[in-house]
């Protein structure tokens, strides 16, 4: 019982380390507190999610703008 024991506080130990390395405060240059890594990464994820979003919706719309004009001046020159 006392191995599974030493391994079960190691886990522990380890799960505590993780959480309070998450969980420190993080300061930018001036000092003020600005989140922690957790919120952080959250919020690096979610601005990448807009980002693509974006890119994806500014693509889209370009390739109808385009295919708009092309129809338009083909019709000029088939007239």
């Amino acid at each position: 019982m006392g191995h599974f024991k030493n391994i079960i506080d190691r886990v522990k130990e380890t799960y505590t380390r993780i959480k309070n390395y998450l969980t420190q405060p993080l300061h930018d240059r001036t000092g003020r507190v600005v989140g922690n890594r957790i919120t952080i990464f959250g919020r690096d994820i979610q601005n990448r999610i807009v980002q693509t979003i974006y890119q994806m919706s500014v693509n889209r719309i370009s390739m109808i703008v385009i295919f708009h004009l092309t129809a338009f001046v083909r019709n000029m020159y088939e007239k």
